[in-house]
């Protein structure tokens, strides 16, 4: 399923799929009633059972993460916005912050919103990662005023916030070299339409409410 995704770039309905998973449920459930009935089932009847099933589900999954950005995205939207341009980021915070040393801290963002010379455009939910520095490289953070934000934005209960970010419109560079860490490939396994950065200062709270009902 992952390779007929990758090579054929195009949308199968899901509807080309459904033989090959009932042929694999059906198989499956025979299985089960030779194993409950103590038989013994061959092996090439197993495999099919599972390549059947596994070639839909490895299709569709591959395709999530392959196929281009859709129109009124996150991800679609940045991408008509050139790299560099100054741009404001709002959404909720969506998992809890994590502190990355002294001087910086990353912030998932379920991006919702997007302010592009000074219009805002509303856009379909997707997660971006916020690398917030505290202070430049080499240097310390003094201003008490810095370490309460720090505080406020990196805790825990900062997970639901609604905030907006200052930043700048980044892309992904594409791999040169065989066998290089393809930073792109790493945000898409990981369901990410990129990764910006800020400085604290320019990370606003619009609303503080939490992410987790149970908490």
């Amino acid at each position: 399923g992952i390779i007929l995704a990758i090579h054929a770039k195009i949308n199968i309905s899901i509807f080309i799929f459904l033989p090959f998973i009932f042929a694999g449920l059906y198989w499956g459930f025979i299985l089960l009633k030779n194993e409950l009935k103590w038989k013994e089932s061959l092996k090439i009847f197993i495999i099919l059972s599972g390549l059947l099933i596994a070639l839909p589900l490895g299709y569709f999954r591959t395709m999530q993460i392959q196929a281009p950005a859709k129109k009124g995205s996150a991800s679609y939207e940045l991408a008509q916005i050139k790299e560099n341009e100054p741009i404001v980021l709002e959404g909720k915070i969506s998992t809890e912050p994590e502190l990355r040393g002294s001087t910086k801290g990353d912030i998932t963002l379920k991006v919702n919103r997007i302010q592009y010379k000074n219009q805002w455009k509303n856009v379909s939910s997707e997660d971006a990662v916020i690398k917030v520095y505290f202070a430049r490289k080499g240097k310390k953070v003094t201003s008490k005023a810095v370490f309460e934000k720090i505080k406020e934005i990196m805790s825990i209960d900062a997970y639901g916030y609604l905030i907006q970010v200052k930043t700048k419109n980044r892309k992904v560079k594409p791999v040169k070299n065989p066998g290089e860490f393809d930073y792109k490939e790493f945000l898409t396994q990981n369901d990410w339409i990129g990764q910006y950065n800020c400085s604290i200062n320019d990370v606003k709270i619009i609303k503080k409410s939490s992410g987790n009902p149970i908490i």
